[in-house]
């Protein structure tokens, strides 16, 4: 009676103990959620949302993801609704060359840009053009790596007027296009198919393309030619917005094939007086049997650019203002005022049908360059989605806050103890010993409670009744009903095993027999004895 005293004393004790710790972790949780409820509300209370500032055209967003009157989402979303493969391109140039799945035909730049266009990016968008590529700048201030061409042409941008930039509204277009008219098409083409004409603002920028003498032509013979638009061609500010006269006989347009001397005639400049009568003819001498015919040469290769030259699709003030221009196997084609694809302007004049002409005249894929523009590699996505808002502070918090409890938890807050003698028994040991202590001591009483109590909570529990509400005989009749087996035996059995744990006489052979029957009992009922699987 004192071991089973005992025992049900250490059994209260580890009962306790659970409660006791199980009570500390739920305090511990509570705790935590209640300061990250606290945390939250007290962010979201002190947190005040910034005011977006007016775009200005002086520091414009070009990036198509800006919705304000300096942002180009309405370009990009024009081109998506329309049919067209878009997408925004927020790798490094590099990617162009190695992209393989789904490589764009048309890459779109519109600056200025946030990120700088180093001469790595330079030479990888280049070799990307050369290899076939389509690259279109629409810049008043281009990067002068990208605006070049492989033919025997210089062109420098020529940056537009400044007055005023910095207090003008962008989304005014009266403020825009003050006193600047409307540009109309040089010559039909396809980046003008549909195009009447084009609203560019007052700041527009301009190209001049100055021909180079290639290897091949004597210096002697060469003046160098800078390109001068056509007086009736262009509705610039000298022209004014409407065709001028055509040309009165004595003049002749700019010749970009004039060269064999080198010497163009542009506008207004007298033609050159008739040449002499050539000299009768020579006859030929005929070259002997074996001689190869040294009559022609073949051009050099350098020489055949010569005779061509970037296309100017509209002009302004005498200089070219949207042209294009081959570099090696592929095509650049530079816009001078990002006003016409931007959202304040795009609606005006026919600036909606150009730009889509611009973007479209090749098939495939039409990339939006946004790497430039700050998006891509090198930022945190989780930090640019949340930008703006109280989620990024919360976040830093909850991880300060994790990094407290750690410290807290693995920092000594009170005197040092001798940590616990582990227990070097198994399971299996520590029952064997109890079974020979109970068999040496005769206690079959101990070993039959243990024995009984469990049959009895594993019937109950099998039946769904509460075992210490259910009497012997209410059990009894439902193993005899489910086992088909005599209740009153199966009470008899039961009333037994009761008596022997209250003292009542046995020995061994009798506990055995007991123990048994209720093992038969069991396995009638299918209660199986396997080990929970632990997780």
């Amino acid at each position: 009676m004192a071991a089973r005293g005992r025992h049900s004393e250490t059994r209260r004790g580890r009962r306790s103990g659970r409660l006791r710790e199980m009570k500390q972790r739920l305090f511990i949780v509570l705790a935590l959620l209640v300061l990250g409820l606290l945390m939250v509300g007290l962010n979201a209370v002190s947190y005040v949302q910034q005011v977006r500032e007016p775009d200005q055209e002086a520091a414009p967003i070009r990036s198509s993801y800006h919705p304000g009157a300096t942002g180009t989402k309405a370009f990009y979303t024009l081109l998506a609704e329309t049919g067209r493969e878009v997408t925004r391109w927020q790798r490094p140039p590099a990617e162009l060359i190695t992209e393989y799945r789904n490589p764009p035909s048309t890459l779109v730049m519109i600056g200025p840009f946030r990120r700088e266009v180093s001469e790595e990016d330079a030479s990888m968008i280049l070799s990307w053009v050369e290899s076939g590529g389509r690259l279109v700048i629409i810049d008043r201030l281009p990067p002068r790596q990208l605006l070049t061409t492989s033919l025997s042409w210089t062109l420098e941008a020529k940056y537009g007027t400044e007055a005023g930039i910095l207090s003008v509204d962008p989304a005014n277009p009266a403020q825009m296009t003050a006193a600047t008219p409307a540009y109309r098409p040089n010559l039909p083409s396809l980046l003008t198919r549909g195009v009447n004409a084009i609203q560019p603002s007052r700041f527009a920028s301009t190209v001049e393309a100055t021909r180079i003498k290639p290897p091949s032509i004597d210096a002697e013979t060469y003046e160098g030619e800078t390109y001068q638009a056509p007086a009736n061609t262009g509705t610039g500010g000298d022209s004014g917005s409407s065709y001028g006269p055509p040309p009165s006989p004595t003049q002749t347009p700019f010749d970009f094939y004039d060269a064999g001397t080198g010497q163009g005639t542009g506008v207004g400049q007298p033609s050159p007086p008739p040449a002499a009568a050539p000299p009768p003819p020579v006859a030929a001498e005929t070259p002997q049997a074996g001689e190869p015919d040294q009559t022609t040469e073949p051009p050099p290769d350098d020489a055949k650019t010569w005779f061509v030259a970037p296309f100017v699709h509209f002009t302004a003030s005498g200089r070219a203002f949207a042209l294009d221009f081959p570099y090696g196997e592929g095509e650049i084609v530079y816009v001078g005022d990002p006003y016409i694809v931007a959202n304040g302007g795009i609606t005006a004049a026919d600036n909606a049908q150009f730009a889509v002409n611009l973007a479209a005249a090749r098939q495939g894929l039409i990339a939006f360059n946004e790497y430039h523009h700050g998006y891509g590699e090198g930022n945190n996505r989780v930090f640019e989605y949340f930008a703006g808002t109280p989620v990024v502070a919360i976040l830093l918090q909850v991880v300060v806050l994790g990094l407290f409890v750690i410290y807290s938890q693995s920092r000594r807050f009170a005197r040092p103890v001798p940590a616990p003698d582990p227990d070097r028994l198994s399971k299996l040991e520590y029952v064997g010993a109890m079974a020979e202590l109970q068999q040496r001591t005769r206690a079959f009483d101990l070993a039959m409670e243990n024995i009984y109590a469990d049959f009895r909570r594993r019937v109950a529990r099998h039946f769904g009744v509460d075992n210490t509400a259910t009497s012997r005989k209410e059990l009894a009749a439902m193993i005899g009903e489910r086992t088909d087996r005599d209740a009153g035996e199966v009470g008899k059995l039961m009333e037994r095993c009761e008596d022997i744990v209250h003292g009542d006489p046995t020995d061994k052979r009798e506990v055995l027999k007991i123990t048994a029957e209720l093992r038969e009992l069991e396995d009638a009922l299918r209660l199986s004895r396997t080990g929970r699987r632990r997780v």
